[in-house]
């Protein structure tokens, strides 16, 4: 297949979205198929190069501008698949207008080129937390009418990392509605049953999203509990680090390390008793897949993403508001629960996940 991939998220970002992006198109061209890749210039995966402003709440993210030459380049080269990354993809909403004003454009482009997107954010719960009422309700309108009805109308298949996203939410199921398949590097978060330190750990972007403020009481409490006995780690950056480090204060018991390369990341894992993630607008949280492959034991939030992903495995640690109970539980089955990280990982490659969407590009075809 000859394929374009428009993405604003690759190495060296560290996130989620960037690391399956970066994965798919090895894996995609590993298989024999030809990928061309539009990014921003920071990004060495970049085949060509669109230019990008850094997006304000997240200086990890460059968001890529559609030129006159990547238009040019979709309406000449006969690619077969068109992969758009959301959000937001700025270039969906040129494609959009294009087809919208040229509807036999639209026709004849459709007749030898299909078009993905794929959705790696619940923008949804981004504007419960980062908005007012009155500008939450202005941020939805613009979220419906540039990013969410322009995917309708271009697009031959739209994907997420989960069944619980916003497409799903705002329009209902759909057969156009596809779930994608996810993985993890497990050469380099490599399984280990090593007894682990009296830590909590937390890998993730630190933002008001991510529910981290209430991680922070909740562990302030526990730890009062067992007698202050546990560190909680925080790895990772973000707009709200300094807001969370005044509420911590000093509790030098709560220790902050900063960004880290994804190959940086496994010795964190190896140290901790469990990682923590109670932020209930993930699409996925690859950060918990890591932490499992490295044998480590997590504790979820009781959102729908996680319970579908980890509930049928691992019932107990489920964060319902008792920290107390799932670190005990962890204490109490530590070997246990590490032969089910073992088992329940084997599944999860990135190849696999490549080939799945190899498939899903198949199909539409």
């Amino acid at each position: 297949m000859k394929i374009l991939i428009i993405t604003d998220y690759l190495a060296p970002q560290t996130h989620g979205i960037a690391v399956r992006m970066e994965k798919m198109i090895y894996y995609l061209r590993k298989f024999n198929h030809n990928v061309t890749v539009y990014g921003s210039k920071h990004c060495s995966t970049s085949d060509e190069i669109l230019p990008s402003v850094n997006l304000p709440q997240n200086n990890d993210v460059n968001i890529c501008i559609p030129t006159f030459a990547l238009l040019y380049d979709i309406c000449v080269n006969n690619y077969d698949i068109i992969h758009l990354v959301y959000p937001p993809c700025l270039t969906g909403f040129s494609l959009f207008l294009l087809f919208l004003l040229f509807p036999i454009f639209h026709f004849i482009f459709g007749l030898r080129t299909k078009i993905v997107t794929s959705n790696h954010v619940n923008l949804l719960e981004y504007k419960k937390t980062h908005y007012n009422y009155f500008t939450g309700n202005v941020m939805h309108i613009i979220y419906i009418l540039f990013i969410c009805l322009p995917q309708l109308y271009i697009s031959n298949m739209i994907c997420s990392p989960s069944e619980y996203c916003d497409m799903n939410e705002i329009f209902g199921k759909s057969d156009n509605f596809k779930v994608l398949r996810f993985g993890v590097d497990t050469e380099l978060f490599k399984y280990s049953n090593s007894k682990r330190r009296n830590v909590l750990l937390y890998v993730g972007r630190i933002s008001n999203e991510k529910n981290l403020d209430n991680l922070v009481y909740k562990f302030i409490e526990f730890n009062s509990l067992v007698l202050n006995k546990y560190e909680l780690w925080i790895v990772g950056f973000g707009p709200y680090e300094d807001e969370l480090k005044l509420i911590v204060g000093n509790y030098d018991y709560i220790k902050f390390f900063g960004k880290k390369s994804h190959e940086e990341l496994p010795f964190y894992y190896y140290q901790a008793k469990a990682h923590i993630n109670i932020s209930i607008s993930e699409t996925l949280g690859l950060t918990l897949l890591e932490s499992i492959s490295c044998g480590t034991p997590i504790i979820y939030a009781n959102c729908d993403v996680f319970n579908n992903l980890y509930k049928n495995d691992f019932p107990e640690l489920c964060y319902t508001g008792d920290l107390l109970a799932n670190v005990s539980y962890i204490e109490n089955n530590e070997y246990l629960i590490q032969q089910k990280c073992k088992e329940f990982i084997k599944d999860y490659t990135w190849e696999n996940a490549a080939r799945h969407l190899e498939k899903l590009y198949e199909s539409i075809l």
